[in-house]
């Protein structure tokens, strides 16, 4: 631990009054570690399963005693202690957990989720049961355990949030294919694009910089935070192929191209250099960026728990016809009939980011003049226009197709909702904003 000089740390304090949430806690790494939260003024919730999950793992479970156990040994330390044997699969149980915490402990300020298991088998010798039963535990498990505690950190202002792995984890041994696979990230993507830039250097009080990009970004999973209409986790974690699709922040064409021109006008340039007109229309630069690119991809919902796992997750099924529309307009933005809700049940098998938002046109605007006291005093006047031709920059439309009736089969009805309509504007593009401004250099 690395300290300022004449900095203490006093054993029993540095936790001292925060709650700490320990799955796996019923012996092991989870155990010792809730140990040395409630050391330092932890309180501490530990949960464990306390049963065998796979039986063919050969591996010896932990029981309810080893979790009193953990809590007997937490009761040394005179800190708060709650025990809950509780799989971390069990979402609605963890968030009632979680609220049991808020209401006994005050809040929660730690999760450190431990709660793992390891199947060892060579993955050509690696049986269904044994891959899906360790993915389920050990990534959707930990996924559950940080949407269920991390609501609860946000509200007491922040904290941490600790998932452990381990080395075999990171690096791969022979018989440890699905915990890998299960404890690192499966993410993938990729990018390619054609580029190209036209640059007019400074010159006679011009100079122009104009870029093109054409591109295609894809993956399956555009971030650790979510972007846009981007999920956070994906629909199946049993298939993550599925995810494959455009990346959320994926435009295909993007065009900017920014002018700066000082006027041939007033001390110091070609005309008018002297006397009055120097003063009044001279010492004038323009200045002007103009935008123009395609939308960015979005994905369908069907508003409610289709696949009834309580994941959140869920996309609609697909029609097979396509949501681009040939003159999309703020009262239909892509083809509803391109999306149908799924049966009870079943995952939908639409796409992740196959719909398209609106894209950008804007032009700001502005100008500037320098009134000279001396050669270093000068007042400054500025007058900026921002989308200068006031053409509006639509936002993203709805998209969620349980905001409309359904026809027999499942299919939105076109004017029945707000799913697919646009109904606000672009964030940071706003109707035509006029600004003007002075400043004082001295």
């Amino acid at each position: 631990m690395a300290m300022n000089a004449g900095t203490t740390i006093k054993l029993g304090e540095c936790l001292r009054g925060k709650v700490a949430v320990v799955t796996g806690a019923a012996r092991g790494i989870g155990r010792a570690t809730a140990i040395a939260f409630a050391r330092e003024g932890a309180d501490i919730i530990g949960l464990d399963i306390c049963a065998s999950v796979d039986p063919r793992s050969g591996v010896e479970p932990s029981t309810p005693e080893d979790l009193e156990e953990t809590g007997r040994l937490i009761g040394v330390t005179s800190r708060r202690w709650l025990g809950i044997k509780l799989d971390q699969r069990d979402l609605p149980g963890l968030r009632s957990t979680a609220l049991r915490g808020e209401q006994e402990f005050g809040g929660i300020d730690i999760l450190f989720a431990n709660a793992g298991i390891q199947s060892f088998h060579p993955l050509l010798e690696l049986e269904d049961p044994d891959w899906h039963i360790t993915i389920d535990v050990n990534l959707t498990g930990t996924a559950n355990a940080v949407r269920a505690f991390a609501p609860y950190i946000v509200k007491r202002g922040g904290g941490r949030i600790i998932l452990t792995s381990s080395t075999q984890g990171q690096h791969g041994t022979k018989y440890g294919a699905a915990y890998s696979a299960g404890v690192v990230n499966m993410g993938f993507s990729n990018y390619h694009s054609l580029a190209f830039n036209v640059t007019r250097r400074y010159a006679n009080g011009l100079t122009i910089l104009s870029g093109y990009t054409f591109s295609k970004s894809i993956d399956n999973g555009s971030g650790v935070r979510t972007l846009g209409s981007d999920p956070l986790f994906p629909q199946n974690a049993y298939c993550l192929s599925c995810e494959r699709g455009r990346s959320v922040f994926d435009q295909q064409h993007r065009f900017v191209t920014s002018v700066v021109y000082a006027l041939p006008f007033g001390k110091g340039r070609p005309y008018l250099n002297r006397g009055l007109a120097s003063r009044v229309i001279g010492g004038w630069d323009l200045n002007s960026i103009f935008t123009l690119a395609t939308g960015f991809p979005l994905t369908v919902v069907p508003g409610s728990d289709r696949s009834q796992t309580s994941s959140g997750y869920d996309r609609t099924n697909a029609t097979g016809i396509s949501p681009t529309l040939d003159n999309p307009s703020p009262a239909e933005w892509f083809n509803i009939a391109a999306f149908a809700l799924q049966p009870l049940g079943r995952y939908g098998n639409a796409g992740r980011n196959v719909a398209q938002g609106p894209g950008i046109f804007d032009w700001d605007f502005s100008t500037l003049k320098n009134f000279n006291f001396t050669e270093k005093r000068y007042l400054q006047f500025r007058f900026e226009v921002f989308n200068f031709l006031n053409h509006p920059n639509f936002g993203d439309p709805n998209l969620t197709l349980g905001n409309n009736r359904l026809d027999a089969g499942g299919v939105p009805i076109v004017g029945t909702g707000s799913f697919g309509t646009i109904s606000n504007t672009r964030t940071g593009i706003d109707m035509r904003e006029l600004q003007f401004s002075l400043k004082l250099i001295f």
